[in-house]
């Protein structure tokens, strides 16, 4: 479940480039 997670966090984190 953890994993999942981490890995729709890494994938906004891509999507959404911090400024």
């Amino acid at each position: 479940m953890m994993k999942l997670v981490i890995i729709l966090v890494i994938f906004l984190v891509i999507s959404f480039p911090a400024y």
